[in-house]
């Protein structure tokens, strides 16, 4: 039906998702954030990248969906891993937990962009594998 009045609507900048959490998970602000096959949010490196929590959220006392948070999807972000050499640059990155990548693994979830040491890498998110 066509409005006859003013509407409120909802917007969300296309960088941000928001992605409930599974059960007991904690999603600190700046963390890789996975997403299972069930859908729901959490820290370990398995199913599909989610993207990069932009606002903490506490499910530690929830059932699955109780508490969502919402993630950058796209952008470039520092991480840590380990044995990064200038080669790596423009190489696949795989989160290996909530807090580092690598060039090898299961979940991809960006390009490195940028090496800043053997220990440090800058990576453009990618969530369209």
């Amino acid at each position: 039906m066509a409005a006859s009045e003013n509407i409120k609507v909802t917007r969300r900048d296309g960088e941000l998702g928001n992605i409930p959490l599974a059960a007991t998970e904690v999603a600190y602000i700046g963390t890789l954030l996975y997403v299972s096959a069930g859908g729901y949010g959490n820290a370990t490196a398995a199913g599909s990248f989610g993207g990069v929590v932009y606002e903490y959220g506490d499910n530690s006392a929830g059932a699955d969906g109780d508490v969502a948070v919402d993630v950058w999807q796209d952008g470039q972000f520092e991480f840590a891993g380990s044995g990064f050499t200038q080669a790596d640059l423009n190489a696949a990155a795989f989160g290996t937990d909530n807090n580092t990548v690598a060039t090898t693994g299961t979940v991809r979830v960006g390009t490195i962009k940028r090496v800043i040491s053997a220990t440090r890498v800058e990576v453009l998110l990618d969530r369209q594998q």
